[in-house]
């Protein structure tokens, strides 16, 4: 079973017991303020992730004839309108080599148009303070996982799905003989499957298969604001106020610190 519907059956069933998110953000940019001046959030293209196998996953590379014949009848077949027969197609696009090829650059073109919005399941780790919040001087929303559910559309459900991290650094290769809905439940794996060193991160990610950039959020779905613990105080202050003025006054403020003798981060009310 692909992992888009194994993430989407864990939710519906309920064995996802996911009650809070947590988004870090730099909070260091001209666009720092947009989560809450415009209630959007960001998603990312695959190849702007800093880890460069991120979804990345290999594919099979050598094709049977018969694998490649299949896949051009079950396209053609989704396509009725399409101008070429079965015979032209496999007479451009028959060998391996020109299947090969023709699927990197139908792959890569689809991949321009993923989004992908990533959180973690943990506020408190201190290499993700330092990696994703301006080394402690960022923010971590803290948002509950119904944030997105206004925004579902084909492509994207709305829910968040918990990514694996393969165990030994190995995974089963991926397959360009597939069409329709298994091609597109593929992608969604290629984003849910990490190498085992990101594990400590904890992640969940959205995914919307057909557009990146900014999404709207539900604003009742922010529950708070976590200030690092290098963020200077006046910048808590004018933050405050502007949360406030944008419709979040139900947000708590709570910031990181760290506890003396410990090499651990705690979050506390302010």
């Amino acid at each position: 079973m692909n992992a888009w519907i194994v993430r989407f059956q864990e939710w519906l069933e309920g064995k996802v017991k996911l009650e809070t998110l947590y988004r870090y953000s730099p909070h260091n940019t001209d666009y720092k303020d947009q989560v809450i001046t415009h209630s959007k959030i960001w998603f990312s293209k695959p190849d702007n992730f800093n880890d460069p196998l991120d979804s990345r996953l290999d594919y099979r590379q050598m094709y049977s004839v018969e694998e490649i014949e299949a896949f051009w009848r079950g396209f053609l077949e989704s396509r009725p309108d399409h101008p070429q027969s079965l015979d032209e197609v496999l007479q451009r696009w028959g060998s391996n080599q020109d299947f090969v090829e023709q699927q990197n650059r139908v792959f890569n073109q689809f991949r321009s148009q993923i989004g992908v919005c990533c959180f973690s399941a943990t506020p408190t780790n201190i290499l993700m303070w330092s990696h994703y919040a301006n080394n402690h001087k960022g923010i971590v929303y803290e948002f509950k996982p119904d944030l997105f559910l206004d925004s579902v559309s084909d492509g994207f459900t709305g829910h968040p799905m918990r990514v694996d991290y393969a165990e030994h650094n190995a995974y089963e290769l991926l397959s360009y003989a597939l069409t329709g809905k298994p091609k597109q439940d593929q992608f969604v794996t290629e984003q849910l499957t990490k190498a085992k060193d990101w594990e400590y991160e904890q992640e969940y990610r959205f995914i919307d298969l057909k557009q990146n950039g900014n999404k709207p959020f539900r604003k009742a779905s922010l529950k708070s604001v976590i200030f690092g613990a290098k963020i200077p105080p006046e910048e808590i202050d004018r933050f405050r106020e502007l949360c406030h003025q944008n419709g979040f006054g139900h947000v708590q403020f709570k910031q990181a610190r760290f506890p003396q003798g410990k090499f651990e981060i705690e979050i506390v009310d302010i």
